[in-house]
């Protein structure tokens, strides 16, 4: 037996697996679903507090649990609490079991998932194609209560 024959029955074998799992109901995927796919058919969004998966799920309308392992998640996890779409996983709520009845909570929140909606909502409305120009507008209007301005041709 050569290598490519080797192989081809190597491949074979893999997909056994996969295929009892199909007669289940289960897809195995070799790449990773589209992020709005997967937020589509969850209630909350538990994560470490990224900023491109926090900012996935505030477009989805979904409530966020945020497990922050550095500072930049727990500023993200913070700002979604005051706005009242998430909560902020601690260190104790872990330790002490509390978790799972926080993310119970969180699922079965009405005020919470509606605010969430809200928030969609105003992101879609606002829309993305003027981000860049919705920046720099922001920043001339800070640089201009300074006093000061923005010149492109300075270096």
């Amino acid at each position: 037996m050569n290598m490519v024959q080797e192989w081809g029955i190597l491949r074979e074998c893999c997909r056994l697996p996969e295929a009892r799992l199909a007669r289940s109901n289960i897809v195995v995927r070799h790449a990773p679903p589209p992020m709005n796919e997967i937020l589509s058919r969850v209630s909350v969004v538990l994560h470490h507090g990224g900023n491109g998966l926090a900012s996935a799920a505030l477009s989805a309308g979904r409530p966020q649990i945020v497990f922050p392992m550095y500072n930049e998640a727990g500023l993200t996890g913070e700002r979604l609490r005051r706005k009242g779409v998430g909560y902020v996983l601690s260190p104790d709520d872990i330790q002490s079991g509390n978790a799972g009845n926080i993310l119970s909570e969180i699922s079965e929140s009405k005020v919470i998932m509606e605010r969430a909606q809200t928030v969609a909502r105003n992101i879609h409305a606002r829309g993305s194609g003027r981000f860049l120009e919705t920046c720099m507008e922001a920043c001339e209007n800070i640089l201009a209560s300074l006093g000061q301005s923005f010149d492109a041709n300075t270096k």
